[in-house]
This record gives structure tokens, C-alpha cells and sequence, in this order.
């Protein structure tokens, strides 16, 4: 099954550095791709490279925008150049194994004005229903449970709320990988990487321990259905010597033939009309008139099944949520 994955930063690109950044969600571009890659969970095919800039290049002048899959660049990229806005690779692809790490890159050539960019690209999985979450766990404490999203980017939470994400259609979940940026420490010290449903721990996880930094669990599965609040907890456990970032991957399978899913969230609720990004990124809301800065792109398909949850109500006002 093909899905779009999409993504955008909230900071402007530097042409006097190579930088990288998160292909699902986004964040702000960082020259260390280690900081910005994320893992994939189940075999398949990534093609069609969109990138857009929220200005040109300038004349005589280039960006160019490269998958990159275990820190290697790969054939799937696309070069802005003069007065191009945005420009698509439909031709190159390249294959994935479960355990890859996937990141974007972006480099310049002849002093580019440095503008924001906002991407997309396409995934099929290997097996025919299978679509992958892609997810980037912010440094957790060395001390006490932390939360995080399952979609997307954004820093751990000691609140449960504050990680939560709705699960628009039925299916399961299944192939939990993480890769963690150092090891835990030495021994038994360890951390464990749990799916949370409806505040409840479940089967699918895993532990990575002493002087390893990556864990899977390709055993278990879990049957979620349309409105699940899910969330993903970190747990110390024997006193780790270090707190690291982590890349996340998981595999759903709809019910429904053809369906993938995209999750957002964010922190708080605004009092006045806002916009945000679809897919989970930390861009904060923004007014009417930077609306533009914060599009991502569908590519192709359909948008269904829109699910809202709130950690309070709202009282005898209201909140219309729209796309």
C-alpha cells in the first residue's frame, strides 16, 4: 500500500551548512543527520521526492534535497534552482529494510537565499497492507517515566496528555523499532519503550540495555480502532548512566483496505482563530497570515476520518477543528 509521508521546518535553511531534518513532522534542520534520522519498521519502497520553498533560490543559485537511508545518500532528490518554488522527483526510488534509518538533507550550491521548506514523499510496504509511523523521542529523564508521541516530532512530556494521539481508523499496530542515540550505559541498565492505548500499557515493546542502542519487538501486535488515544511511555530502569534521544518506528495495518494514517497533537488549545501543521511537528500555532508557512503536501488520495480529543472541555464555548 502507498502513503504519503510529509513533513516541514520551522526554521530557515543556512546555506553555509549541510543540515538535515526529520522526513515525518519535521523540526528545525540540525548539521548532525545522527540528530535527525528516523527508523523504519518494515520493508519497502520510498519514491516521489516533493520539496517546496516559501521563496526561490535567486538566480544562478541551488538547493538540492536528498533522502538519505543509514546516513547515505540516496538516488531520491531534488535540485530548486533560479525562481524555483517547488519542484518533484517521480522517477527515483529506493529500497528499505525494517531497521534502516531514514533522514533529509539539504544542501546548496551558489549562496541560495536561505528559505523555509515544507516536503513530502511516498512509502509502499513490502507487504501489501503494511504503512509505517515514523516518530523522533525526545532525551527522556534518567529518573522517572516520560511520554511521547508515536507520529511525528516533539519533546518527551512527563504528562500523558500532552503525548496522546487519536487513532482515525481501525487496524493494528505492530513492529515497534527503536534506535537510541547512546547506549543506556553498561549492565542492566536499560530503558523500555511501551505502546500505551487508552492510558493503558500494552504488549508491544521493548527494552534496550547496557552498552546497546537499538531494540524491536516484531512479536507482538495491537488491535486499536477508530477514537484509541495512543501514546508511547519511556521507562529508566537500574539508574541508566545516560539520557539520550531516540528515533521510533512502527508498522500499522488498517482494516480497510488502503488506509494509512497521519496523527497530530498539540499542546495548548488557542483562545483566538489558529492554524497548525497536519502532521505532528513542534511549530507552534500561527495567525491567518502566516497560514501559508505551515502547509504540508498530501501529494495524492483522500483525507477521511477526522478525530479530535481535548484534554479539558471546553466549557459553554467551542472549538470548530477544520482542514
Amino acid at each position: 500500500m502507498r502513503q504519503t509521508i510529509i513533513g516541514g521546518a520551522d526554521n530557515s535553511l543556512n546555506s553555509g551548512v549541510t543540515e538535515y531534518n526529520n522526513i515525518c513532522g519535521g523540526q528545525q534542520w540540525h548539521a548532525t543527520e545522527a540528530l535527525k534520522a528516523q527508523i523504519v519498521s518494515t520493508a519497502g519502497t520510498f519514491s516521489y521526492l516533493w520539496v517546496e520553498l516559501d521563496g526561490t533560490p535567486d538566480f544562478g543559485a541551488s538547493w538540492i534535497f536528498t533522502l538519505m537511508k543509514n546516513g547515505v545518500a540516496q538516488s531520491l532528490a531534488v535540485t530548486l534552482s533560479d525562481d524555483d518554488l517547488q519542484v518533484f522527483n517521480d522517477i527515483s526510488s529506493f529500497t528499505v529494510a525494517a531497521g534502516d534509518t531514514i533522514s533529509l538533507r539539504a544542501t546548496s550550491s551558489g549562496g541560495p537565499t536561505n528559505r523555509k521548506a515544507r516536503w513530502a514523499c511516498r512509502f509502499k510496504g513490502d507487504a501489501a497492507e503494511d504503512s509505517i509511523l515514523l516518530g523522533s523521542v525526545g532525551k527522556p529523564t534518567k529518573t522517572s517515566s516520560r511520554y511521547h508521541l508515536i507520529q511525528g516530532v516533539d519533546v518527551s512530556s512527563t504528562s500523558e496528555n500532552y503525548a496522546i494521539q487519536i487513532i482515525p481508523t481501525a487496524g493494528k499496530l505492530k513492529n515497534l523499532y527503536v534506535k537510541m542515540r547512546l547506549a543506556p550505559g553498561s549492565g542492566s541498565e536499560a530503558y523500555s519503550y511501551t505502546l500505551r492505548v487508552n492510558n493503558v500499557s500494552k504488549a508491544l515493546t521493548c527494552t534496550i540495555t547496557g552498552a546497546a542502542t537499538t531494540g524491536n519487538d516484531t512479536t507482538n501486535e495491537v488491535d486499536v480502532v477508530a477514537g484509541d488515544r495512543v501514546a508511547l511511555i519511556i521507562t529508566p530502569l537500574n539508574s541508566p548512566t545516560n539520557s539520550t534521544d531516540a528515533f521510533l518506528g512502527m508498522t500499522f495495518q488498517p482494516t480497510a483496505k488502503g488506509e494509512s494514517i497521519i496523527m497530530g497533537g498539540s499542546i495548548t488549545g488557542p483562545s483566538t482563530e489558529k492554524y497548525a501543521p497536519l502532521q505532528h511537528n513542534v511549530y507552534t500555532y500561527v495567525d491567518e497570515a502566516s497560514e501559508a508557512l505551515i502547509y504540508q503536501e498530501i501529494l495524492s488520495g483522500y483525507l477521511k476520518n477526522l478525530y479530535v480529543w481535548t484534554t479539558d472541555l471546553p466549557g459553554s464555548a467551542s472549538w470548530d477543528i477544520t482542514i
